[in-house]
């Protein structure tokens, strides 16, 4: 086996399938893609908590937008993280999510204008200030932190899949032979294929290896592969909180792997309360100022939000 194999660029690992021994590419695991869901459903989730108080006149309007924010409140949320837009219609009869093949964008001189293909919806796109300011979502801005992620945990799943150690194996060349001894290709595979049957698994391993030719081994230890994975990881997890606007002790991969797990109450406290804090500012650049564009001057209230002296959560 190459030891360039161990060092794919890019998009691929190698695999061992435990049965025929065969090796294959593997794609690259999607850590980054699972720490980004799970960093923003720490605020999605809370959507379950807020109740919308609305003292007006058009009530079965006001049914409805609370039917749509019960259904698709989180849907919306992530769309806005992810794509830094959401496109929403209103039908007469209630509000949806548009998907790309329900609207277009039509440029113009100065800016760019979304319209419905069905001419009965009036349409409500959701734009988030960093795609207002930049043209990019928040997803795409934290991409750099995401690809660290992928990297440090794609490296170290390698490593510990091939057991911490590549072992190089070499013909050796007899002193009276006057030219090293190189094997052909289909030799070389043949012993490639025969060392990972025979020895290279653990629960059918030989004890006793018996090889058709002097060879020279040397083992080189992946464990560099995996060095001050958990920095490179607490770095990527902490820009993308950082992104977010949530607290970095809320995230678990973090807050597992401290020194300080409930042992500071105060600590974790403050870190509940700052997330709250961070969804409030989001519910109201999202969802409430949507309501009012809408003609819905509505209130809300949060439950289970942490509360400091003298503070109401109305």
């Amino acid at each position: 086996m190459k030891i360039f194999d161990y060092f794919k660029p890019k998009h691929t690992f190698l695999k061992d399938n435990g049965y025929t021994q065969c090796w294959q590419l593997e794609e690259r695991r999607s850590f980054g893609r699972l720490v980004w869901l799970n960093s923003v459903e720490l605020l999605t989730d809370l959507c379950n908590d807020v109740t919308f108080v609305y003292t007006g006149s058009e009530l079965s309007k006001f049914a409805e937008f609370k039917v749509f924010f019960a259904n698709q409140a989180e849907i919306v949320l992530q769309r806005y993280f992810s794509q830094g837009y959401c496109v929403i219609a209103y039908t007469g009869i209630s509000f949806k999510v548009l998907d790309e093949d329900e609207y277009k964008v039509v440029n113009t001189r100065r800016d760019k204008r979304v319209e419905p293909k069905n001419p009965k919806y009036t349409i409500y796109v959701m734009r988030s200030p960093s795609y207002s300011e930049f043209q990019k979502s928040d997803r795409e801005l934290a991409k750099p932190a995401l690809e660290l992620i992928d990297n440090a945990l794609n490296a170290s799943n390698t490593c510990s899949a091939r057991l911490g150690t590549l072992v190089v194996a070499t013909p050796s060349t007899p002193n009276a032979v006057p030219t090293p001894l190189v094997l052909t290709d289909q030799q070389k595979k043949d012993l490639e294929e025969e060392l990972s049957k025979e020895y290279g698994g653990l629960s059918n391993q030989k004890q006793l290896m018996i090889l058709k030719r002097g060879m020279n081994f040397q083992t080189i230890s992946l464990a560099g592969i995996d060095a001050r994975t958990a920095e490179k990881v607490r770095m990527g997890v902490c820009l993308v909180a950082d992104r977010l606007k949530i607290p970095a002790n809320q995230i678990a991969i973090l807050d597992a792997n401290s020194n300080k797990t409930l042992a500071n109450g105060s600590e974790l406290r403050e870190g509940d309360f700052n997330k709250y804090q961070t969804f409030e500012r989001l519910l109201n650049r999202t969802f409430i100022q949507m309501a009012r564009e809408c003609g819905l001057n509505v209130d809300y209230m949060i439950y289970n939000k942490p509360l400091r002296n003298g503070q109401s959560n109305l």
